[in-house]
């Protein structure tokens, strides 16, 4: 919901209550046709579609990159430079998918930036969601011929791409002395216990073991898993 109200353009936005019974559409008695209409529906014939060229597309978005980063709108601006090397961050990738939802009605998730590296790249995918045939629209007072049954609200955010992923780089520290992730598998593929012995040089005290796990101020264990040259973390 924050993300739907940022994303409306306004200069401030506030919560209200808001009795969804009084703002329903309501439904009129049947017409002598047999078909129902709607209070304030508005037809859709004689509407007239705006068209945004590719150049539109590219100015509105290399506006809102410089508007987003603060430049005047007359800066000039690398498109194939990456969005990381322009300056942007999660908080700016958010930013600027609200300004070009608004700007553009198209429906962008928030890692617009990181799917599409550079403003180039962006403006080769918004436009083409510019040019895609809007869904057909239904005269006020009919119905589509196979109503489907109404769902809940979209809130879970944009579909999942399928865009395959790279994992570029790993790395871990376990127990066991694993440094890297392939000695994580070895030690699980060979069934190695890493559970040790408390180590020595923590500066812990031995003599606080007790077997008798209600002694106050004792530890009743001596084992545990521990990560090799530890004491070395300044």
């Amino acid at each position: 919901l924050l993300d739907r109200a940022l994303s409306l353009g306004l200069p401030v936005v506030t919560a209200a209550r808001l009795d969804a019974r009084a703002t329903a559409p309501r439904r009129l008695p049947q017409t002598a046709d047999g078909t129902q209409t709607t209070v304030g529906a508005r037809t859709q014939a004689g509407a007239t579609e705006v068209r945004r060229t590719d150049a539109d597309v590219t100015r509105t978005v290399l506006d809102a990159v410089a508007d987003v980063l603060g430049h005047t709108r007359d800066t000039v601006l690398d498109p194939d430079r990456p969005f990381t090397d322009l300056g942007f961050d999660s908080l700016t990738a958010v930013e600027l998918r609200n300004r070009l939802t608004a700007d553009l009605g198209v429906r962008l998730p928030g890692t617009v930036v990181f799917d599409h590296p550079n403003p180039a790249a962006l403006i080769r995918h918004v436009s083409a969601l510019v040019a895609a045939p809007p869904p057909p629209a239904h005269p006020a007072g009919t119905a589509p011929e196979s109503a489907a049954a109404p769902t809940a609200p979209d809130t879970a955010g944009p579909a999942p791409h399928d865009d395959p992923i790279a994992i570029v780089g790993m790395a871990c520290r376990f127990p066991g002395g694993v440094r890297t992730p392939a000695e994580l598998w070895r030690l699980l593929a060979a069934g190695t216990d890493a559970i040790t012995e408390f180590p020595t040089d923590r500066g812990w005290d031995p003599d606080l073991f007790d077997p008798d796990p209600g002694h106050p101020g004792t530890s009743a264990t001596r084992h545990g898993g521990f990560l090799h040259d530890a004491a070395e973390f300044d």
